[in-house]
């Protein structure tokens, strides 16, 4: 857990070293706020990026400093990894609703960088792929099925239920669709838009 006066520091730290680049984070022209930051920020602040790491919980994260993410994971890959791995092991197995949630959020996660959390994240969605046909849960099903992408064929069970829900539930198929249209018949007929993103703001 952080304080409010640490995230505020952060910021702060942040915004003096932002200095004359436009107000993206990301800019082709001028670098954007990161390249300024990571050219400019000081060996304090980045010790004190690594102390708030250490302490922070990923909800805070998201809360309060989502917008500099990218500049956490440049200055500490380790411990922003940690930030997940502490959430991973705290996780709540028998909340489905908290288990769907931290597979959205970390879908785009490297799941090879750390071996810690590589373990952990395929025990949960393993978990997920289970509960989610086991206790008729939908959104669940659903962000599995995004998550594997076409290794989903694999669990069987996985599939089926997924099909009868998609008969009431177009989303649903539509996932199906996206994924499996050129190999589940029943699923063809539904008017894709190639998007199966799931967002975590």
């Amino acid at each position: 857990m952080v304080s409010w006066s640490d995230v505020n520091e952060l910021k702060r730290m942040f915004k003096a070293s932002n200095k004359n680049a436009c107000g993206k984070m990301f800019c082709t022209t001028c670098g954007g706020q990161f390249r300024s930051i990571i050219d400019n920020l000081d060996p304090n602040s980045i010790r004190a990026i690594k102390d708030v790491l250490k302490r922070i919980s990923l909800s805070e994260l998201d809360k309060y400093l989502a917008e500099w993410i990218p500049v956490l994971d440049y200055f500490d890959s380790d411990g922003y990894i940690d930030i997940f791995i502490r959430e991973a092991n705290q996780l709540d197995l028998t909340d489905i609703n908290a288990v769907d949630r931290f597979l959205i959020r970390t879908k785009d996660i490297d799941k090879n960088y750390n071996a810690e959390f590589s373990v952990l994240y395929r025990k949960i969605l393993k978990y997920a792929v289970s509960k989610s046909v086991s206790e008729s849960h939908e959104s669940l099903a659903e962000t599995v099925i995004v998550v594997l992408g076409n290794k989903a064929k694999e669990y069987h069970g996985l599939i089926e239920y997924a099909l009868s829900v998609s008969r009431h539930n177009s989303q649903m198929k539509r996932v199906l669709y996206n994924f499996f249209r050129e190999e589940i018949e029943e699923v063809r007929d539904f008017n894709g838009d190639g998007n199966t993103s799931l967002g975590w703001y």
